[in-house]
């Protein structure tokens, strides 16, 4: 499911301003953003033939692909995606589309001032850009158990990453499939998308604008082989 031909990223110019340390591929477009795009292409022979190439939601089945794996100098492993999450759990989009439009909840949910989570309008706004887009890339410090639930003997479920400026930050492990949780270990890479979405209650502590930080992709390092 991952190994979509991302070479079509050349003829798309980056329109998102992320903060990264790598080079990041470009989003593939949905139709909403098409359909933006490619009007009055005909006048304009370049925007036309990337109108033309350009996938949509339903041929590419959801699967966005944020990180460009080729950008990294270690080989790196996709181990979530949130469009492949949401298309396996639409209720989540539900719920938090619902608690969104619940105007008896002022303070509780996001705003929705660039569409609806989950939506066509919404994935729109972050490939323009309305939507900030963080990037988070470190080494792996140490494993650790964070939350109050029960855990199992040596049972890990975030870890300390320690990012280039030398700060430490505790992260939760993300994946779609059991078994890559084995691949968090200390010593390995993590490079991990969020997607900055205001929430109703505003402002944020220290006076800013109050975000809900929604992880979009993650990727962790490959162990070397031999």
């Amino acid at each position: 499911m991952y190994f979509l031909n991302l070479s079509i990223g050349a003829l798309f110019p980056p329109i998102l301003q992320v903060t990264s340390t790598h080079e990041i591929q470009p989003f593939l477009y949905n139709k909403l953003f098409k359909r933006t795009f490619c009007s009055g292409a005909a006048k304009f022979p370049t925007r036309a033939l990337r109108c033309r190439l350009m996938p949509t939601l339903a041929t590419i089945n959801s699967m966005i692909m944020y990180f460009d794996l080729t950008s990294f100098q270690h080989p790196m492993k996709r181990v979530y995606n949130l469009a492949e999450h949401l298309k396996k759990n639409p209720s989540h989009v539900k719920a938090a589309q619902e608690l969104t439009l619940n105007i008896n909840k002022p303070f509780l949910g996001l705003k929705g001032q660039h569409g609806l989570f989950g939506s066509e309008q919404w994935w729109a706004n972050i490939y323009s850009g309305k939507l900030m887009v963080k990037v988070v890339t470190g080494v792996i410090q140490e494993m650790v158990f964070a939350g109050q639930d029960a855990r199992w003997g040596d049972q890990t479920n975030s870890f300390k990453l320690k990012l280039e400026n030398g700060s430490v930050l505790l992260k939760s492990i993300y994946t779609h499939e059991k078994t890559d949780r084995k691949l968090f270990q200390p010593g390995a890479t993590v490079a991990i998308a969020y997607v900055l979405d205001e929430l109703k209650k505003q402002p944020a502590s220290d006076g800013g604008v109050n975000y809900a930080e929604s992880v979009l992709e993650m990727l962790v390092s490959m162990p070397p082989r031999g």
